[in-house]
């Protein structure tokens, strides 16, 4: 067996770990991630995949911030504790953390864009390398336990709330009840029911329990339906637009800023065929 001489193996030894981390003052965890923690609760515990955490946090590429928890309303953020995308990612340095631990955590920009945001490579303005860093402290967890019975607790809430609200609609003689428990209001009328196959025209509205009348559309232009269009001289519904119909049927108040804003209890929704173009095109419009 070959024997090396022991410079030529401390200079291999150095190699290998300053390839294992190029990252000065950071430790690399058994998972993968490069942490250096400032405040460590080893008794605290410990958040597992499928529980959510509560943080305050700061992102930065470099030295510039791209984002910071402390612009938030409350200055924390929660989020999902999943599976990391990828060895070191800022989920696999959740996972080693405590309650109330504080620490940083590094990887460099590449992973990021190529494995997370799933890009081809990374933008001409982002360097190769270049690290990414994730202060993180964890001020709460919530357990899946513990969600999955809030889910439970808050699904039981709005089916007593539902049950309370339709009680009325049940005990009406007049309301007819079908075997999958839609409550049909009104007068039947005398005339036949629809055949199948048959176009079936008709005219509703569409007002929830708390009151909201609610406009759907899913056809034509949504940008001529929703805003109008002045050059269509037939069809009124688009040559004057649903929000300014809307407007001169249920009024509504002048914010601060001079735009009118509809009465809270009317909405307007439009099915399909909102791209952010037209979205743009459709707040520009009722701008002016």
């Amino acid at each position: 067996m070959k024997h090396l001489p022991s410079y030529l193996f401390l200079l291999l030894f150095a190699l290998l770990t300053s390839c294992a981390n190029n990252y000065k003052g950071f430790d690399k965890m058994e998972n993968g991630a490069f942490m250096k923690f400032h405040v460590l609760n080893e008794d605290g515990q410990m958040p597992q995949i499928g529980d959510v955490v509560l943080v305050k946090i700061m992102q930065s590429i470099g030295d510039s911030v791209i984002f910071h928890s402390d612009y938030e309303p409350d200055g924390l953020v929660d989020f999902d504790v999943t599976e990391p995308i990828f060895i070191g990612d800022m989920m696999a340095g959740v996972l080693n953390m405590h309650l109330d631990d504080s620490a940083t955590i590094v990887f460099p920009i590449d992973s990021l864009c190529i494995k997370t945001l799933e890009m081809n490579e990374i933008p001409d303005y982002l360097t190769h390398g270049e690290p990414v860093y994730i202060d993180l402290k964890i001020v709460g967890i919530i357990t899946a336990a513990e969600l999955e019975d809030n889910r439970k607790q808050e699904l039981n809430r709005l089916r007593q709330n539902d049950e309370d609200r339709l009680s009325i609609f049940y005990s009406d003689v007049n309301n007819v009840i079908t075997n999958d428990g839609l409550i049909i209001l009104g007068v039947k009328g005398k005339g036949r029911g629809p055949k199948y196959g048959e176009i079936l025209r008709s005219s509703f509205s569409l007002v929830t329990l708390e009151g909201d009348t609610i406009f759907y559309f899913d056809d034509n232009n949504p940008v001529d339906i929703i805003c109008g269009n002045p050059n269509c001289k037939d069809d009124i519904c688009e040559s004057l637009g649903t929000v300014s119909i809307l407007w001169n049927i249920y009024g509504g108040t002048i914010n601060s800023k001079g735009y009118k804003v509809l009465d809270k209890h009317i909405k307007v929704v439009y099915g399909d065929s909102i791209t952010p173009e037209r979205a743009e095109e459709i707040y520009r419009m009722l701008e002016e």
